[in-house]
């Protein structure tokens, strides 16, 4: 040929190792192709965790002051990592969703224990929750959602993070092509993923159809095309 690497061709794609995916106009409309741009913002940490209702309505004999107008009809208990409660800050807002339900209390995080911390690595989130509407079980699980510090991070969009068996990655944009690139997640909000290594800001990022290209390489690699 002429001393270039072309990779193969099928499937309206074509794929190098190098240089990743060239896909063309018309497969790119069939996966519906989007692209973001990455960029530098303050990303809010968000997370959930199961709790565990360890108390019931005795904190119904406190009178009105005394439980601040704030602390509810239970407290629970979560397990977070050190990273996580890092984030947080103690009195803050919690979302709670009871399994099965659609609607969602509101809970204060009352204190994060590390003591725990130091046996099994990791933090014991203690939360008040005011239930409106529900009968709250001792024993029972609850699903819990923090919001933590705002912290500047280099964004792209949830579905733009590939999670693979081998790893973390986003198809990056390189002269036209997507070149699947390992990155390293920092903070991760509800929407938009912080990531601290692997895309910089500006690089060009896909967002809906990264899996479907993460199929069309598979298909080139562990399709056996490259019969020697």
């Amino acid at each position: 040929g002429d001393g270039e690497e072309h990779g193969e061709e099928k499937a309206g794609a074509e794929y190098s190792e190098k240089n990743g995916i060239l896909i063309h106009e018309e497969a790119r409309a069939a996966i519906q192709l989007e692209t973001a741009t990455a960029r530098r913002e303050m990303l809010v940490q968000s997370f959930t965790a199961t709790a565990r209702v360890y108390q019931v309505g005795s904190l119904h004999d406190l009178n009105q002051s005394e439980r601040g107008g704030l602390l509810g009809d239970a407290m629970a208990t979560a397990i977070i990592t050190p990273e996580q409660a890092d984030t947080l800050v103690e009195g803050s807002a919690v979302a709670v969703q009871h399994v099965g339900a659609v609607d969602t209390d509101t809970g204060v995080l009352m204190r994060l224990d590390r003591t725990t911390a130091q046996a099994t690595g990791q933090v014991e989130a203690l939360i008040a929750i005011s239930a409106k509407d529900h009968e709250i079980e001792f024993g029972s699980f609850l699903q819990v959602s923090f919001s933590g510090k705002a912290i500047e991070s280099t964004v792209i969009p949830q579905n733009a993070l590939l999670n693979t068996a081998t790893g973390k990655f986003a198809y990056v944009e390189r002269k036209g092509r997507y070149l699947r690139t390992p990155v390293e997640v920092g903070t991760i909000g509800s929407e938009l993923v912080g990531i601290s290594r692997g895309v910089e800001p500006g690089d060009v990022v896909a967002s809906n159809g990264s899996v479907d290209l993460w199929l069309i390489e598979l298909r080139f690699t562990k399709g056996g095309g490259h019969s020697h």
